[in-house]
């Protein structure tokens, strides 16, 4: 157990630096964007400037969690590390989503938005970004660890029925993730097979939601892209509620029957976002101080609150430059909650 004193350590001296409420507080008054921008510089040390855009802002925002994760797995081995590694590659398959989708659209992907990963990075990305085409993509996959996935990608390109590079992608690492959790000890791998489980369920109904309201997907559609591994919304629940017309009155599922009858606007997906990761972020925090400190829960709660924190922060910055009030910005906030 004591394999988690120095990481668990390290990780409260992180989370020391994520914003308070009142820092939050003043970002969301701040009167300009490049007030905004200057106070985002200075508290959080990234690298910055009155002319970086806000898409360059995000990616450097996000670049600080990556930092975050590998200055923690430095203190970490054995099935721990390995969790940690797993999570680490989220950012290698966010730059494989980054360099297919320029290759099917057919643009020049500006390297200044790939994560640097250094030792932790499985692909040749050179060789990637120079590909001419996603069928080049595929086989330099052919001889990593997305073998199986570029096999199946590169199958549908060519019988003309594109699967989708997201959901193919992401079924992989999750995949990759649970299995991760194995080499943990039995109460660790538990609660954080309920941590994670707890994520997945969220990332399972607001997809459901989403791809049956705002797009309307048929339930076989939308099945295919339930992730596995949730708690409570599995993939029997689905079919349960996936044809009814208000399949909300038919999540008898604690808390998340609770946090969705209790909606009201008209956008529902857009407010059962905010509710649903609003509750994660919640219970992240709990989670932090209610598990042991020798178990690798407190630290995956940890990147959670510092993502959330990512998302608010670049929600204000958004919202400054569209000219909104901060009442109207706090609305789709998720860590500045009254």
């Amino acid at each position: 157990m004591s394999e988690y004193a120095a990481a668990y350590g390290r990780m409260r001296a992180l989370k020391g630096k994520l914003l308070s409420r009142e820092e939050f507080d003043t970002l969301l008054k701040a009167p300009v964007l490049n007030e905004a921008v200057a106070f985002v510089r200075t508290h959080t040390g990234v690298e910055i400037s009155d002319t970086t855009s806000l898409s360059q802002i995000e990616h450097k925002l996000k670049e600080s969690l990556l930092v975050d994760y590998l200055k923690i797995i430095k203190f970490l081995d054995g099935g721990p590390a390995e969790v940690v590694k797993c999570l680490i590659s989220r950012f290698e398959l966010i730059n494989l989503k980054a360099i297919f989708h320029s290759k099917m659209a057919g643009v020049k992907l500006s390297e200044e938005f790939i994560f640097d990963l250094g030792p932790h990075c499985t692909i040749n990305l050179e060789n990637l970004l120079r590909a001419q085409n996603l069928e080049e993509c595929f086989e330099i996959c052919e001889i990593t660890m997305y073998k199986t996935t570029a096999a199946l990608l590169s199958r549908s390109f060519k019988d003309g029925k594109p699967y989708p590079l997201c959901l193919t992608l992401d079924l992989d690492y999750y995949q990759r993730l649970h299995n991760s959790l194995s080499r943990l000890s039995y109460f660790d791998k538990q609660n954080a097979e309920i941590f994670l489980g707890t994520q997945i369920d969220v990332l399972n109904i607001l997809r459901f939601l989403r791809l049956k309201f705002n797009y309307s997907f048929s339930p076989g559609e939308i099945f295919h892209y339930i992730l596995p591994y949730g708690l409570k919304f599995t993939k029997a629940l689905f079919w349960k509620i996936a044809e009814a017309e208000d399949p909300i009155s038919l999540f008898k599922l604690k808390p998340y029957n609770q946090i969705l009858t209790a909606l009201q606007g008209a956008n529902v997906v857009l407010d059962a976002e905010i509710a649903l990761n609003r509750y994660l972020f919640n219970f992240a925090k709990r989670k932090i101080i209610g598990t042991s400190p020798f178990q690798i829960t407190p630290l995956l709660a940890f990147f959670m609150l510092k993502e959330f924190e990512i998302r608010d922060i670049i929600s204000i910055l958004n919202g400054k430059k569209l000219g909104l009030e901060p009442a109207e910005i706090k609305k789709h906030l998720i860590t500045w909650i009254n």
